[in-house]
């Protein structure tokens, strides 16, 4: 189970979203033909299934799923009476991957390991069940603006006003679906549960909710909070016990946010199940507008033209909803975060109506604009202007502002301290040193960064591709199971917000160094490889690369000039975390061992490719920055 060195051997699961509609309706209490309007209306118009074929009730949400890492012996975990220690773990990258006090999420994610060995070695399992919803499954994007806010209004350590920071410029403070969290247990067979490590009272009643016993719940000990991270502890703690009224207008429409008074409600099957009748009495809905119809839907788009020269005459990227009939741009942000805030505006938590309020989100630093921004063919996979559209007096979003449209930045630029232990150990070594300021003692490395959501210019991309747009906009509705028919019936829309992952860009250094051909410029551009870079697998060399990344950027800045890692969320060589784990399987039964091109040919036999990353864009986040050279 834990051998010398800190070796964990475990058991992982990759689980992609399958939603059984009639079943996730009645988990939400919803109806189900809301949800399925809402799900269609405020994602953009993805999936017209969703509100035009009540006959399908299975949908697979283009969202980020999850892990499970299971150690111990998995035969026990369905066994009442053996140990079983259970965490349900939500993502926050900055903490766990670069060290960041900003949230705990490293600091449970650890001590739930500790806790998993201690079960496994006592015969039973623990389990870590890893979801991948950013920022309370608001993005990352949102969060980096909600980072700003709350660098500027001085809130300090006082963690309900900070919620309501949140709740202000992003429109709720937290839309995870714990509704959904017991479901991964119940697959598992789990009935009982000796040890839950949460401190949150939503998570705890939800488990409950669905007849799973829990004997106690720990929490993570004080002693290993750092003093930034107290009062969010205590004030989580208050919350869970139910000491704060839900706002005005939040409407917990489950009973797993209510009152424990009662008997727990027996969960709705989300895989299997009897479809949920059609009420022949039930109340009609207003008129579908389909978004494939230039008579229904983007009527009078505001006017967009990639790489004009004049922000005026460029205009804003309008993906907003408010006012579909201005939308000039296919889908809407945040990726794949979208159907979060869908289910959260059906389940009455977001005011849709309600604008975000973006005061005091602007970028920390000023980034462009750049001659590259003005080359329609030089920037194509995200807006340049992306972190300019919010301002009050913005000339890129003056039309928008005359016609009293919303707009929303696809780019937020923050400030990030990243505490890695590897770095910690280039001190130690003499690799590395401090200056007080770039690098300081303890190993903090200071940087400014940047979330860039993908938007994509499609006669552009079509252009980088060497592809017919035509053909491209077909392939890309039609090998997504139809997502976003306006691909193909709305030519005049050129914009395209892809629900996939963006990317990160940490900079080292002086960011005004980085267009200057003479300063020094160390780049890393990286892709994602979580089990190597969270969890230290040595299956993949991406936590390697990455420090020695940092270490380059760090000298870099010290030189005078900058350094940059840009950080691509696609793993499994964009093929996915689940044909990941299916290809690791493979290659484990042929028994190839090093051979490096007998391992990618098995990838392109059980995926059907050995790599679809886009490397024909990865140079335009570079272009933003204004970068002609690269020194390292």
């Amino acid at each position: 189970i834990l051998r010398e060195g800190g070796v964990v051997s475990c058991i992982k699961a990759s689980i992609e979203p399958v939603w059984h509609l009639p079943g996730i309706a009645r988990r939400f209490k919803l109806d189900e033909e809301a949800l399925r309007r809402k799900l269609f209306e405020h994602t953009g118009g993805m999936f017209p299934e969703l509100v035009t074929r009540a006959d399908l009730e299975i949908f697979l949400p283009p969202i980020n799923g999850l892990t499970i890492y299971m150690v111990g012996d998995v035969a026990t975990i369905p066994d009442p009476d053996a140990p079983l220690v259970v965490r349900l773990h939500d993502e926050s990258y900055d903490a766990e991957l670069f060290g960041s006090h900003a949230s705990t999420g490293r600091l449970w994610l650890v001590y739930g390991i500790e806790e998993c060995v201690r079960a496994a070695q006592a015969g039973g399992c623990g389990l870590i069940v890893y979801a991948r919803q950013e920022g309370n499954a608001l993005g990352e994007v949102a969060k980096f603006l909600v980072h700003n806010a709350r660098a500027k209004s001085q809130q300090g350590s006082d963690v309900r006003q900070r919620e309501e920071e949140t709740e202000r410029v992003t429109g709720a403070a937290d839309v995870r679906l714990y509704e959904l969290c017991a479901d991964p247990l119940l697959w598992l067979g789990i009935s009982r549960i000796h040890t839950f490590v949460t401190s949150s009272g939503a998570k705890t009643r939800a488990v409950q909710a669905a007849g799973i016993e829990i004997i106690k719940t720990v929490k993570l000990p004080a002693s290993l909070l750092p003093p930034s991270a107290i009062a969010e502890a205590n004030f989580k703690e208050e919350r869970s016990k139910g000491s704060f009224a839900a706002r005005a207008g939040s409407n917990p429409v489950s009973p797993l946010f209510g009152s424990n008074n009662g008997p727990p409600v027996p969960p709705a099957p989300l895989l299997e199940g009897p479809a949920s009748p059609r009420r022949s009495g039930a109340p009609a809905h207003r008129f579908i507008s389909l978004t494939s119809h230039a008579a229904q839907f983007s009527v009078s788009p505001l006017p967009v033209r990639w790489g004009a020269a004049e922000p005026a005459s460029r205009g804003a990227v309008v993906a907003t909803l408010a006012h579909p009939q201005h939308r000039n741009a296919i889908g809407t942000h945040n990726g794949p975060y979208a159907v979060y805030r869908a289910v959260g505006i059906a389940k009455q938590i977001i005011d849709p109506s309600r604008p975000l309020d973006l005061q005091s989100t602007e970028p920390v630093v000023t980034i462009g604009p750049y001659p590259s921004w003005y080359n329609a063919d030089a920037i194509v996979a995200l807006d340049p202007w992306g972190a300019m559209v919010s301002a009050p007096d913005s000339a890129l979003s003056t039309a928008a502002r005359a016609r009293g449209v919303s707009v929303q930045p696809s780019i937020a630029i923050s400030r990030f301290e990243a505490r890695m232990p590897e770095i910690v150990e280039a001190l130690r070594e003499g690799r590395l040193s401090a200056d007080g300021t770039i690098l300081r003692e303890g190993g903090v490395v200071s940087c400014i960064k940047a979330s860039i959501e993908p938007v994509w210019h499609l006669p552009g991309i079509a252009r980088r591709f060497k592809l017919d747009e035509e053909a491209l906009r077909r392939k890309l509705f039609e090998h997504t199971g139809g997502m976003f028919p306006e691909l193909v019936t709305r030519a005049d829309l050129e914009i395209f917000l892809p629900p996939i992952n963006g990317l990160t860009i940490y900079m080292v250094g002086d960011v005004a160094t980085i267009p200057d051909p003479d300063a020094p410029l160390v780049v890393r551009l990286h892709d994602e490889s979580y089990d190597a870079e969270l969890f230290g697998s040595h299956a993949s060399t991406g936590r390697l690369w990455l420090v020695y990344g940092i270490e380059e950027c760090v000298r870099a800045a010290q030189a005078g000039g900058c350094g940059l890692i840009v950080y691509a969320r696609q793993e499994g060589n964009a093929l996915g975390e689940v044909a990941k784990f299916l290809v690791h399987n493979a290659r484990a039964k042929s028994q190839q061992g090093s051979d490096v091109r007998q391992r990618e040919e098995e990838t392109e036999r059980v995926t059907g490719a050995a790599d679809v990353r886009l490397y024909e864009l990865c140079a335009d986040p570079l272009l933003w920055l204004g970068i002609s050279r690269i020194h390292t």
